[in-house]
């Protein structure tokens, strides 16, 4: 399709605009308002993009900010704030947020809750701190807000938290989105050192280790037992087996470790909920625990209903399967593990693949050897097959 050169060139000067006011974000250019240059102490480029610059006095623990954020859309909003408690998370957060409503440019405080997490509108409010001053200047998307706050004496180190968002409703700013970028605005300012310390965002250790346990256990043991079953079988008679449960044991153990983590950190993130993640967790999690119960009820494998068992056993084994593939990768888009993290694993699941496909080659030709003996030592006996044929059953 034709594209005219005078299209292509405005849409490559909206890029370029686009970058530039992203790049200004910074602390190198100036801080302006009203037309004034407003100068402070100490200046720190944060993720967003966005910047903070500020000037500490000790002799009355007040602290000048200026605060530079990028709206996610011209009716958006930009928003930074402190927290009072132990860590720098978005609950307990007296926050500043400023963004542009149908005739001015608007600032103004809230509080952020546990209910607003869970979803609750966000409304201006009463704060735990102090703000003496406050103003906003806004260009395009590129949201300045300034203020003045009365810290408590001798604070040297600050949580603080930031964010932007798309959408306002009147004076009501609507959440933010809720990738691991979005939520990563958090950090500690120290005043002794005129430095800003980036920490990781909250529970982050929690969810590595929900993503590690079950992309181990789901994800790399459980097929490792299924590959097991099917495809060791025609080598050994009984070896197999002890194998086969060992890996769905160890799978299985790994796998629930992981899944109650997941239930923890649901309990966590009121307002955040990944349906679709959490569903099929507790889907594998409930089709595991009937794989335990059916293996306790097993019949013999002279009994007329084994049949039934194995077929029940295998289809909830290959859905299982289905479902812990697709949950894995789901879990990489949520948590965005360094890229290395999902191409081993999808390395692993290519070349289980590869493997299960060259043994089920060989798994079929056994077979069909083994029912041509077989076949052979029929017509050696009249034509039944005796007890110590090395015919075996169908590959199920």
């Amino acid at each position: 399709m034709w594209i005219p050169r005078r299209v292509l060139l405005l849409l490559a000067l909206s890029i370029l605009v686009a970058r530039a006011a992203e790049a200004a974000l910074d602390c190198t250019s100036p801080f302006t308002y009203k037309g004034q240059t407003r100068y402070f102490g100490a200046c720190n480029t944060l993720t967003g993009p966005a910047a903070l610059a500020w000037t500490y006095d000790p002799a009355d623990s007040t602290l000048k900010v200026a605060f530079l954020g990028q709206a996610a859309s011209p009716m958006g909003w930009v928003g930074w704030g402190i927290n009072l408690g132990s860590r720098p998370v978005m609950v307990g957060t007296n926050a500043l947020i400023g963004f542009r409503t149908q005739d001015r440019s608007y600032v103004d405080t809230y509080k952020l809750t546990t209910d607003i997490q869970a979803g609750a509108q966000l409304t201006p409010g009463t704060l735990d701190i102090s703000v003496l001053d406050k103003a906003v200047e806004i260009t395009g998307t590129t949201v300045t807000i300034f203020a003045t706050i009365q810290l408590r004496p001798n604070q040297t180190k600050i949580n603080h938290v930031w964010n932007r968002g798309s959408k306002t409703i009147g004076v009501s700013p609507l959440q933010h989105g809720l990738s691991p970028e979005d939520r990563s605005g958090v950090g500690v300012i120290d005043l002794s050192t005129r430095s800003v310390i980036n920490t990781e965002p909250p529970h982050q250790s929690l969810k590595q280790s929900h993503g590690a346990l079950n992309a181990v256990g789901w994800g790399i043991f459980l097929p490792l037992g299924m590959m097991t079953a099917r495809y060791a079988r025609p080598f050994s008679e009984k070896v197999w087996f002890y194998v086969h449960i060992s890996l769905q044991s160890l799978g299985l153990l790994l796998g629930s470790i992981g899944w109650l983590i997941g239930l923890r950190l649901g309990s966590y993130s009121k307002g955040i909920v990944h349906d679709v993640h959490r569903n099929i967790g507790i889907a594998i999690f409930s089709f595991a625990c009937l794989q335990v119960f059916g293996v306790a009820f097993r019949p013999n494998k002279e009994h007329k209903l084994r049949l039934y068992w194995n077929a029940y056993h295998h289809s909830i084994g290959y859905l299982m399967l289905i479902l812990i593939f697709t949950n894995i990768y789901k879990g990489f888009e949520i948590l965005q593990p360094k890229r290395r993290w999902h191409n081993a694993y999808t390395g692993f699941v290519v070349l289980a693949a590869i493997v299960s496909f060259i043994l089920e080659i060989l798994t079929w030709i056994i077979y069909f050897k083994r029912k041509k003996n077989a076949e052979k030592e029929a017509l050696a006996n009249g034509g039944k097959v005796q007890m110590g044929s090395s015919f075996s059953s169908f590959p199920a």
